[in-house]
């Protein structure tokens, strides 16, 4: 999923590169109005993000024990431990790159003057997304203390 979103990024920014204006939002405020412009050259730094939390959780993921717990792990428990941690950490992959997927799709379509802003929905969605994710990790991991 992470992997789709990722390569889903790069080719969305690369199509649209040539029909994007040379000034581009770069800052959104609470209400999701554009409140900072910049070249569009700084788009190009969320597909760079996207590349970074790929291959930064990716490695997380291989190495559940380098992560804190809010409980002993034990012989008895480790192995169920790393793997829930290790599919948590690529549900948060998943969501942080196709979070930053989404807003590089808004600023696309706000600086070629198809919308006026992020919309709250978005951000909603991948709010409560990433809460459902969390309380379900939490839920399991502690049932297999």
């Amino acid at each position: 999923m992470a992997v789709s979103g990722l390569l889903f990024h790069i080719a969305l920014v690369t199509r649209a590169w040539a029909s994007l204006p040379a000034t581009i939002p770069v800052h959104y405020g609470l209400s999701g109005q554009p409140d900072a412009w910049g070249g569009k050259i700084e788009l190009l730094e969320l597909p760079l993000l996207s590349v970074l939390v790929y291959v930064a959780l990716t490695w997380l993921g291989r190495h559940p024990q380098k992560l804190n717990y809010p409980w002993a792990i034990t012989k008895t428990n480790a192995e169920q431990q790393y793997r829930l941690a290790s599919s948590l950490v690529g549900a948060v992959k998943a969501q942080l790159i196709w979070l930053l997927t989404a807003i590089s799709w808004q600023t696309i379509g706000i600086a070629n003057g198809q919308n006026g802003g992020l919309r709250g929905s978005l951000v909603t969605v991948i709010l409560v997304l990433a809460g459902i994710t969390l309380v379900i990790h939490v839920v399991l991991a502690s049932r297999a203390k």
